[in-house]
């Protein structure tokens, strides 16, 4: 079974209502399965390193601009990492 938890989305449910926004779910085999409560990311970052299994050749800044708006240039300017086992912790 592949397992995938997409967190902080927004979610439509084809119902007319507004989307909800900062849910996480939990797709199971590619399809929904349900909504995820309470995750936390909760693997260490030397175990994640040692676990990496790729990185990409670009790199883009990862900010939190959400929540500060773009006009403040903070974050990290980082490539995507793919890891074997990232560990997840929360209700389902």
């Amino acid at each position: 079974m592949t397992s995938l938890l997409i967190h902080n989305a927004a979610l439509i449910d084809g119902t007319g209502a507004d989307p909800r926004s900062g849910v996480s779910v939990l797709i199971e085999d590619g399809r929904i399965t349900r909504p995820a409560r309470d995750v936390r990311f909760t693997d260490s970052a030397l175990r994640l390193l040692d676990a990496t299994e790729a990185l990409t050749a670009g790199q883009r800044l990862v900010s939190e601009g959400e929540f500060y708006g773009t006009r403040f240039a903070t974050g990290v300017v980082c490539p995507a990492l793919r890891a074997q086992g990232f560990r997840v912790t929360g209700g389902v």
